[in-house]
């Protein structure tokens, strides 16, 4: 009886230190799940800063989309009116290459009227130094 109780008792001896074994192996278990809980957990906070900043910028995209929309319909009116002006300056430029090119020089001499005057009179210079297309009429003023 007594190598009957040995072996039982040696049964039982191992079954403990089967049983030692299999807690130390569930407690690191429990660890590396508290840890992959702790990380999933930081995770899921960074997803949600991520998430955040997606749609924070994709606010931004569609802000900056609807600046670029009324800048490109500035620069179309800008566009617009600049060929308005050009088309207004090559008009202006043939008309005056069209026009005769007129100046004169001259001057008051002691001799005739210069004023004061009650009525409009006309101040008749008698002296024509230059008359470039005789737009001056030295008779009339």
């Amino acid at each position: 009886m007594s190598s009957r109780l040995t072996a039982i008792e040696n049964k039982v001896t191992a079954i403990t230190a089967e049983l030692e074994v299999n807690k130390t192996e569930q407690q690191l278990q429990k660890k590396k799940v508290e840890e992959a809980e702790r990380l999933i957990s930081v995770q899921a906070a960074e997803l949600a800063a991520l998430v955040s900043r997606v749609t924070t910028s994709e606010k931004e995209v569609q802000e900056q989309k609807k600046e670029v929309t009324a800048l490109r319909e500035e620069l179309d009116i800008s566009k617009t009116e600049l060929q308005l002006t050009k088309n207004k300056l090559v008009e202006m430029e043939s008309t005056i290459a069209d026009t005769p090119k007129l100046a004169f020089s001259a001057g008051l001499t002691t001799s005739g009227k210069i004023g004061p005057f009650n009525t409009e009179t006309p101040l008749i210079y008698s002296r024509v130094f230059t008359n470039i297309g005789g737009a001056y009429n030295p008779t009339t003023g």
